[in-house]
């Protein structure tokens, strides 16, 4: 049970960065008025290599503005994130029917009480291994983390969608869009995959992989490859951004 006015997330297998509260805490002083501090990680495999870093949210609340605009999701890393105690339990805390993404949901409510930004700094070590959530259930992680996506931009539209309208529209969808859901989601699954081969320099099964994600999905992973390539040109670790990049824009689903 949260007995301060702040909580801090920190999965079992991931490493705060000694800096990390001292950090934040200077942020909360600077901006009261944020409900919610997210920060970098460094991704890292079971060997300790490090695998890309995360720069999940914005840092400016400039950028907050123009994510919220577009009914984007403000997606924070849930290791390195540290919200209101107050609020969170407010909203109702953690989803647990979204288990998957239960952070996810919570960062997405959290912003309908106010801002929500990243310290531009490592905050976390970031385990990556096969037996994570984001490893062994990727469909399912696609599929909650698509509708609170859709639910946040059916609220910007003045609508309610919930997990049970969702569930039933998924239902009803024609073959062909589900067949394009189907699609992105296994792309991004073996794109994942690739890169848990890649953490164990197994290149060949990596290879394998990635070539299977191009075929199903060709321009998502152009775009992944070709801004991991510039980074590396201009000097700097494999970043991402989004974990909702590659999922099809929210429909103007009706319920």
């Amino acid at each position: 049970e949260m007995k301060y006015d702040w909580a801090c997330g920190l999965d079992a297998d991931d490493i705060a960065r000694p800096e990390r509260l001292a950090v934040t805490k200077a942020a909360i002083q600077e901006k009261p008025h944020v409900v919610a501090w997210g920060g970098h990680a460094r991704y890292f495999n079971n060997g300790g290599k490090t695998l890309f870093i995360s720069e999940l949210g914005p840092t400016t609340e400039k950028a907050y503005a123009e994510l919220r605009q577009q009914s984007q999701l403000v997606i924070l890393t849930h290791s390195a994130m540290t919200f209101r105690r107050d609020i969170a339990l407010e909203i109702g805390g953690y989803n647990t029917v979204l288990y998957t993404c239960a952070d996810v949901d919570l960062c997405d409510r959290l912003c309908d009480r106010g801002l929500v930004l990243t310290i531009p700094q490592v905050m976390v070590d970031y385990r990556i291994h096969e037996e994570s959530t984001t490893s062994t259930k990727p469909i399912i992680t696609d599929y909650q983390l698509r509708f609170i996506w859709e639910r946040r931009a059916a609220q910007d539209r003045g609508e309610t969608l919930t997990w049970s309208d969702y569930q039933m529209a998924q239902g009803l969808l024609p073959p062909t869009r589900y067949f394009q859901q189907w699609v992105s989601d296994r792309s991004q699954l073996y794109w994942r995959w690739a890169g848990v081969a890649w953490g164990k320099r197994d290149y060949a099964r990596m290879a394998k992989l990635l070539l299977m994600s191009t075929v199903m999905n060709p321009s998502l992973i152009t775009r992944k490859l070709s801004r991991q390539i510039m980074l590396r040109v201009n000097g700097r670790l494999w970043r991402v951004g989004t974990e909702a990049e590659g999922l099809p824009k929210p429909s103007a689903l009706k319920t």
